[in-house]
């Protein structure tokens, strides 16, 4: 079993995430939904500069997992809190290799507790239609469909 390391921060880990970031993008982009085309337009830079304007209108946490041994960094976590008390689990991803050893499952408890001891009021998390198979690993930390949001899809516009 590898060794993982976690690193904890806030907005100045987020470059470090690119890449793994990149790899979640590409994952939502070959789903067979008629919204996989948005996911190939927004870029890392875009998705950063969204999370810098969250961070300074409230809190940012960000997680790095990385293998020891390889020196490679294998998933992360995103959470925001607002200042009105609102948290969300903004991004979650472990690369394929590593999944179903735990490191998701850390990764959500470091979150949730972050946003807990910050007292959160709610918390909330976007799955993309199409990745169904996320919805068991959420629904582990209760979470459960709360508003169906449905929206035209960009070549029907």
């Amino acid at each position: 079993m590898a060794n993982i390391e976690y690193r904890q921060g806030d907005v100045g880990l987020l470059g470090e995430i690119a890449s793994l970031w990149e790899k979640l993008a590409r994952y939502h982009s070959r789903l067979p939904t008629p919204f996989a085309s948005t996911f190939r337009t927004i870029t890392f830079a875009k998705r950063r500069k969204g999370l810098e304007q969250k961070a300074a209108g409230g809190q940012l946490q960000v997680i790095l997992a990385r293998d020891a041994a390889s020196e490679c960094d294998i998933a992360y976590s995103v959470s925001s809190l607002t200042s009105e008390g609102l948290g969300e689990i903004e991004s979650l991803y472990v690369e394929p290799d590593y999944r179903g050893r735990g490191i998701g499952d850390h990764l959500m408890r470091k979150s949730l507790a972050w946003l807990n001891e910050r007292g959160v009021r709610s918390i909330r998390i976007g799955v993309g239609v199409g990745n169904e198979a996320a919805l068991a690993f959420y629904r582990r930390y209760n979470f459960v469909p709360r508003t169906y949001i449905l929206g035209v899809p960009p070549d029907e516009g």
